[in-house]
């Protein structure tokens, strides 16, 4: 909640990009964070022979958002990046532009 308000009142410039763009970083990680706390109880419930199973529709944005998070520094490692990874960024066009 504390993310989601940063990103509110940042302000217009480029400090404040940086601000929003991380307060989104935050916010994805909690969600992520509910997310294994979710398997977790999942996995409990596998052991108790109680899995139940809902269909929902989602957003693969963010699931591509999260997966350039995790291997951007492994990429940075290589030498297959050099800037932030992000749908605007560089590794991101030359992952994903096709001639």
């Amino acid at each position: 909640m504390s993310a989601h308000l940063l990103t509110e009142h940042a302000s217009a410039s480029e400090e404040g990009a940086r601000t929003v763009e991380g307060g989104a970083r935050i916010q994805r990680y909690a969600a992520r964070m509910n997310r294994l706390i979710g398997d977790l109880v999942d996995v409990a419930s596998i052991d108790a022979g109680k899995l139940s199973v809902a269909v929902t529709r989602g957003d693969s944005s963010i699931l591509l958002d999260e997966a350039i998070d995790m291997f951007h520094g492994l990429a940075v490692a290589k030498g297959s990046c050099s800037s932030i990874a992000s749908p605007s960024g560089p590794c991101w066009r030359a992952s994903t532009t096709t001639a």
